[in-house]
């Protein structure tokens, strides 16, 4: 499977002060996603570590999860 290509479900979920992964890389991968069932979630205030601690986050992403 090439990376581009794929179509499926995708979940991007991004630190707003991520300097291991800039949030740009995350938007850009989510743009170029031809998924027609994706969601990006930008987590305020946080670094690499830690995304999932945010209580928004986490049910944010167990919704994207039990809707699969």
């Amino acid at each position: 499977m090439v990376t581009h290509d794929y179509q499926g479900p995708l979940l991007v979920i991004a630190a707003e002060d991520d300097e291991e992964v800039p949030p740009a890389l995350a938007e850009k991968l989510f743009a170029a996603s031809k998924s027609a069932n994706k969601q990006f979630i930008m987590v305020p205030n946080v670094g690499h570590q830690g995304m999932l601690e945010d209580v928004t986050t986490m049910q944010q992403y167990q919704d994207f999860i039990t809707e699969l």
